[in-house]
């Protein structure tokens, strides 16, 4: 089989920028900047925004977003306060 070295060439190119896209994250400050907050967003969050034609945001949602742990237990608190203020 005979590889064409400029087709090679691209296909590595290709491969390695789309790495370094998926590997960049931005900082907390830059987050806040664009009104995410990093801190507490989920990846999962960015896969709706497609469902509010919201797809614009999802580059910056998927740099700024927590991986979800889908093993995790959900936490469970012994009791809540609700206080009614008016």
């Amino acid at each position: 089989m005979v590889v064409d070295p400029g087709a090679a060439a691209v296909l590595v190119v290709a491969c390695v920028i789309a790495i370094v896209e998926a590997t960049q994250s931005l900082s907390a400050e830059e987050c806040f900047a664009v009104g995410l907050n990093r801190a507490t967003l989920m990846c999962s969050s960015c896969d709706t925004l497609k469902e509010f034609n919201l797809e614009a945001l999802e580059a910056n949602c998927r740099q700024c977003c927590n991986v979800d742990d889908v093993n995790a237990t959900p936490t469970k608190y012994p009791r809540a306060q609700l206080e009614v203020c008016g």
